[in-house]
């Protein structure tokens, strides 16, 4: 066995983001984007930085349809808003958007499970009561991206990050060099809760300042028809540990164990 030149992003895991997304059935209203605006003043604590995003209409020729466009810019009709907090060197680390049909959360800052989820939880409750009553939350989103570097330029395994056995590789990219790429995708059915899940797992292998760049992006989705907010964190938790085990699939065992799967 060679030797392991492979680690993940941090010392305790190898996440660099995570992300929790409501999808509504319909675009927002701009009366409804209005609403949102005021959780600026709830959230200034957490995101002093305010961005509010405006949808302008722009009409090229008599002939052709208006195209429209978002810019943060004065004018227009309101089409969303980011919410943003960083840290003393800049880097974002938490941040909320509200655009179109989709309320989104996003970590980079991750603290285990927990910790993440009962914060992440608290916006996304409070972002989804403005719309309760005029828009129906049809899908819950749960992605996670994990990251694996190795430091050693000159030999590349496969095996150190990936499972050889998992069904989520193909042969092909057994075969391959250090530089692939594979996606894909598939939808499984439960007809006990009556739910459909859409899952997609990216993953790719890149070399960055001599280091190759192991990418793991999970995406689960739960579609429902209406989502009733008081179980927000039942379906958010089961998302989770669904993409635990696909994720304990993708991964070799020692690296599985060194993230503490």
């Amino acid at each position: 066995m060679s030797k392991n030149t492979t680690k993940p992003l941090k010392k305790e895991h190898a996440v660099q983001e995570v992300i929790f997304s409501l999808q509504l059935a319909e675009q927002l209203s701009s009366d409804t984007i209005k609403k949102f605006f005021s959780l600026k003043d709830v959230f200034k604590k957490e995101f002093p930085h305010f961005e509010e995003l405006k949808q302008l209409v722009l009409q090229v020729t008599p002939s052709l349809p208006a195209a429209n466009v978002l810019t943060n810019e004065a004018g227009g009709i309101p089409a969303g808003m980011r919410l943003v907090h960083t840290l003393e060197n800049g880097a974002l680390d938490w941040s909320i958007h509200v655009e179109q049909n989709m309320i989104v959360i996003t970590c980079l800052d991750y603290k285990g499970w927990e910790k993440t989820w009962s914060k992440a939880q608290v916006y996304l409750q409070t972002l989804a009561e403005q719309i309760i009553g005029t828009s129906v939350i049809k899908a819950i989103n749960l992605q996670y991206t994990n990251i694996f570097l190795s430091s050693n330029p000159d030999h590349y395994d496969l095996w150190q990050v990936f499972n050889e056995k998992s069904p989520y590789l193909t042969d092909n990219i057994k075969k391959t060099g250090s530089l692939w790429h594979l996606f894909q995708g598939w939808l499984e059915e439960n007809a006990t809760l009556n739910l459909r899940y859409l899952n997609n797992l990216n993953l790719a292998t890149l070399v960055k300042d001599k280091e190759h760049v192991t990418t793991i992006t999970i995406l689960r989705q739960a579609q429902i028809d209406n989502l009733v907010l008081e179980n927000l964190d039942k379906v958010m938790n089961e998302l989770h540990d669904d993409l635990k085990k696909i994720l304990g699939n993708v991964l070799a065992t020692r690296m599985a164990k060194e993230i503490g799967l």
